[in-house]
């Protein structure tokens, strides 16, 4: 799920592939927990044609980008999947808030998964793996799958301790939500502030929130695939 890193795996158990067992896991749920914003996303990309664009747009959609690109690669990755570092608990919420605001699930999904694939990287077990499954269910028809819609609470044992992460993992659509109206309504108040500036609400929306999720999306998958 990004940076391509291997862990070592112990010698009994590269032979073995153990699946969690389904008490360990979350309520079960369909594929469709990741895989309905992204059909969703690239259905309303087409909006461009009619929203234009504006210098101010694209100054939010790279920053949009760039914000919640920290927040998997930071927080979501590097910190919570692989504790490569330590924050204060306030930092931690921080950038999970940024990470979920990707709209790649909650930090508790995201981070079972990720230690999943580095358990059987490219062998059977990986939930994404282009050796096993091949380019197209790498990159991103593993979504769909409803073997891969739980969490595996066992694997994030360290992570499921905070109930604010819980809640983040548990109303996995309230951030994306969230940073979806707060784009727009800061599309709304500058076009009202500024009209020189050539923007609107459905404008942010469209060039701040929905093209930077897919291209992250994608930038994100292409590390699987």
């Amino acid at each position: 799920m990004a940076l391509a890193e291997r862990v070592l795996t112990p010698p009994g158990d590269r032979d073995r592939v153990r699946r969690p067992s389904p008490r360990s896991r979350s309520a079960p749920r369909t594929g469709w927990g990741l895989g309905t914003p992204f059909l969703l996303l690239h259905l309303s990309v087409a909006a461009v044609a009619f929203v234009s664009w504006s210098r101010v747009a694209l100054v939010v959609a790279v920053l949009s980008y760039l914000g919640r690109a920290f927040g998997i690669t930071a927080f979501y990755h590097r910190c919570f999947a692989h504790r490569s570092f330590r924050v204060p608990r306030p930092v931690q919420l921080a950038g999970a808030l940024l990470g979920a605001a990707a709209a790649q699930r909650g930090p508790l999904w995201w981070v079972s998964h990720h230690r999943e694939h580095h358990r059987y990287t490219d062998r059977p077990g990986d939930p994404h793996s282009p050796v096993v499954d091949g380019f197209w269910y790498s990159h991103v028809l593993w979504i769909f799958d409803p073997a891969n819609g739980p969490t595996d609470i066992d694997r994030v044992r360290d992570l499921a301790r905070f109930p604010e992460l819980r809640f983040l993992d548990r109303f996995e659509y309230l951030v994306p939500v969230t940073a979806a109206a707060s784009t727009f309504a800061l599309g709304v108040v500058l076009g009202h502030l500024d009209r020189g500036l050539g923007t609107s609400g459905p404008q942010l929306l469209v060039w701040g929130f929905v093209v930077p999720t897919i291209a992250l999306y994608h930038s994100t998958f292409a590390v699987n695939s």
